[in-house]
Order: C-alpha cells, then structure tokens, then sequence
C-alpha cells in the first residue's frame, strides 16, 4: 500500500483480522533520507507487511540484493514481516539462468544479515515471493 494511505488502513482495519502492509521502507534506520519512509514509522502504523526487493525497485531504482537485505534487517527491527520479491528477468529466464539469479538473490540475505538480525527474525515471519519479471503482465 502507498504510504500515503496507511492512516487510512490503520482506521478502517483496526480491530479486523485483515492485515496491511507498505510497499518499501528505508535501508536506513535513522537519518534525514528525502522521499524513505523508515520501517519503525511503517510499524507506527500498525502495518505487519513490508515488500522488499520488487521487481520495479530494482529495475528502476537499480535496487541491488545487498541494497534489498539492508531493507529486510530495518523491517524485521521494527517487527514487521518482510516480503522479500525474488525473480528472474526474460534475458535471464530464456538464457537457463533463473536458479542462479533467485539463488544469489536469497543467499543475499542469508550472507548480509548478521546473526543479530536472524534471532530478531524469529519473532516474525520472513516470506518470500517469487516474482519472475518477465511474467509480470503477461497474462
């Protein structure tokens, strides 16, 4: 959901078993960074979800995996569920390298999260979605 909206949510969920979520949250935990939205203020809320790592963030804002772990150990401090996208492009899924490209994409987080952050992420849930780009759209 746009941030924007999240108020909006919040009044009309609370007290429903319907859960909302936000589209991003900042790599940074504090600090002046224009247009983020860090994932505490997210959390305030009362949001569960955060999508980290879209197809569209890292195509259009050139969102790396290392870029998109940072993401995932903001949300999970702020006790909120990533949803980590994962997922190959047209290029990369009709040239057979779909496996290592979600592969690398999952070992990004796996190998950039410190211990720290996995015992945190035991109090929430990490889901992972596979997005193939090049299905996106097309029916």
């Amino acid at each position: 959901m746009p941030f924007t909206y999240l108020f909006q949510a919040q009044a009309l969920l609370a007290g429903t078993n319907i859960y909302w979520g936000a589209q991003n949250a900042s790599q940074f935990e504090y600090g002046a960074h224009t247009s983020s939205i860090s994932a505490n203020m997210i959390a305030e809320f009362g949001s569960k979800f955060v999508i980290t790592g879209h197809s569209e963030r890292r195509t259009l804002s050139n969102e790396s995996n290392q870029k998109a772990a940072r993401r995932i150990a903001r949300v999970v401090e702020a006790g909120l569920t990533p949803i980590y996208c994962v997922g190959e492009t047209l290029e990369e899924h009709t040239t057979g390298l779909s496996e290592n490209v979600v592969k690398n994409q999952i070992l990004a987080i796996t190998h950039g999260l410190d211990d720290d952050v996995f015992e945190r992420a035991k109090k929430v849930d990490l889901v992972i979605a596979y997005e193939p780009v090049w299905a996106i759209g097309n029916g």
